[in-house]
């Protein structure tokens, strides 16, 4: 690992979200067995929708602050 331990902190947080919405994609997730891969990738884009949505809600409803300054509650953004 090359950087200042700043660097190297947001990039271990970057990966550790895109981990948790392929985690929570997998709860939301259209089970087919249909061989179409246009379908496919349409159940997958459905499957993120409510994960996305309530990312957006967390950020615009239940942060407090704005800007540089908003203050995110993490518990508040259990998907289940």
């Amino acid at each position: 690992m090359h950087g200042s331990p700043t660097e190297i902190r947001e990039r271990y947080r970057k990966r550790f979200g895109i981990e948790i919405s392929y985690r929570q994609m997998r709860q939301t997730r259209i089970y087919t067995c249909t061989r179409k891969s246009h379908l496919r990738l349409f159940f997958v884009a459905v499957s993120l929708m409510p994960r996305d949505i309530w990312v957006y809600i967390h950020q615009t409803r239940l942060a407090k602050g704005a800007g540089n300054k908003l203050t995110l509650h993490l518990e508040l953004l259990y998907f289940r």
